[in-house]
């Protein structure tokens, strides 16, 4: 039997554009939204200059309104019912909401009042990309560093990081010069899931409804505890969610345990969450083939690199490795990117090649990425690809 699991994004998937086509399809829950903040949510959202969806204030009530939305639409449109749910970051709340414990409305007052609570703390977040979370406790330890936590659990090669804005941009050439294959910040304008939010937490606590807290029906994971949450705790868990880490790859790692055969749907247009879990469930699969096999030298054959990097279905799914693309590339996490990392990360061990820098620098598509390894003059790459 499968299990369909719903993911939710959080903070940082907000664009210009989101949401078009959604907010015609479900007149009556955006005009619920407007009512409820004040402002016209798909004006905001539809904005071609999208000035105020960079501020928190603004983005989070947003981003809820869209999930909703499109779930809503997801149901509508025929895909299965979830039979468990769970979102990253803010989209924690949107998988409440799907699950019975709040309705729409007051999961809209829980996302504002959070927004309100939050949006004034400074602070900034960075996408490490490439480095394990050992290691990036070192390189931050040994700088000296310590306002800077690990937030976001999201990968054995991804960590987001947040702290003071200025503990971030020192860390992040140390991290660079440390092996990692990115350190990008993230589109979003304060350090979330930190202890800096911990002035937040009395303002946001007074908001939530506890009474209005109503038992889930079906599983929601917990961002703070990778595990289902519970009756009676899980206003509580909101308020942690302040200043607790994101465990997305525990979440995950437990549903896989849990149930075994999962199919998991992601909310929105991107697929930012599933090749995410793509790349949690490959490095679960080889921890499991080390214990009950043990290592073996992995074998990379240039049909197996084609069908890689022909998971994605657009040819842009592979970032635009600029400065000038880079905010635009990590938007909602960034994790499409790891595709790049494991990539260049599989050839030097599959082919004994270095790592070649340009993997990193100059490929724009999957295509370009195929066509560089099929040109390049490495000594011996086509015999072992052959």
């Amino acid at each position: 039997m499968t299990t369909t699991a719903y993911l939710f994004p959080g903070q940082g998937v907000q664009r210009p554009g989101m949401g078009e086509g959604l907010f015609q399809r479900f007149p009556d829950l955006v005009a619920e939204a407007d009512a409820l903040l004040g402002y016209s949510v798909e004006r905001l959202c539809l904005d071609p200059a999208g000035d105020r969806l960079t501020q928190t204030l603004y983005s989070q009530p947003a981003v809820y309104l869209v999930n909703a939305l499109g779930y809503r639409a997801r149901l509508a449109d025929g895909t299965p019912a979830p039979d468990v749910v769970l979102g990253h970051s803010l989209g924690e709340y949107n998988a409440l909401e799907a699950a019975g414990v709040v309705d729409f409305t007051v999961g809209m007052a829980l996302v504002q009042a959070r927004a309100r609570a939050t949006a004034d703390v400074a602070g900034a977040m960075l996408a490490v990309l490439g480095l394990t979370r050992t290691r990036i406790s070192g390189v931050l330890e040994q700088a000296n560093l310590s306002g800077v936590e690990t937030v976001n659990l999201n990968s054995d090669l991804q960590t987001v990081l947040a702290g003071p804005t200025g503990e971030i941009a020192a860390a992040r050439p140390l991290l660079r010069a440390a092996g990692a294959k990115l350190a990008v910040r993230l589109n979003v304008s304060g350090p979330f899931h930190s202890r800096l939010m911990t002035p937040c937490v009395p303002a946001f606590a007074a908001a939530v409804p506890y009474a209005l807290l109503r038992p889930p029906r079906i599983p929601v994971i917990a961002n703070t505890t990778a595990r289902p949450h519970t009756v009676g705790r899980t206003g509580q868990l909101l308020v942690q969610h302040l200043t607790r880490p994101v465990r997305w790859q525990e979440s995950v790692e437990w549903l896989l345990d849990t149930y075994h055969r999962v199919d998991f749907v992601e909310v929105g247009n991107a697929d930012i969450l599933l090749t995410l879990v793509r790349h949690i469930e490959r490095d679960r699969n080889c921890r499991l083939t080390e214990l009950t096999e043990g290592p073996a030298m992995p074998r990379l054959t240039l049909d197996d690199l084609s069908a890689f990097l022909n998971e994605s279905t657009d040819d842009d799914i592979l970032v635009h490795l600029t400065e000038a693309d880079l905010d635009t590339a990590f938007a909602g996490l960034g994790v499409d990117s790891l595709s790049i990392v494991e990539l260049s990360s599989r050839l030097g061990t599959a082919f004994g090649m270095p790592e070649p820098d340009d993997v990193l620098e100059d490929l724009r598509t999957p295509r370009r990425s195929l066509d560089f390894v099929n040109r390049r003059p490495f000594d011996g790459f086509a015999k072992k690809a052959s």
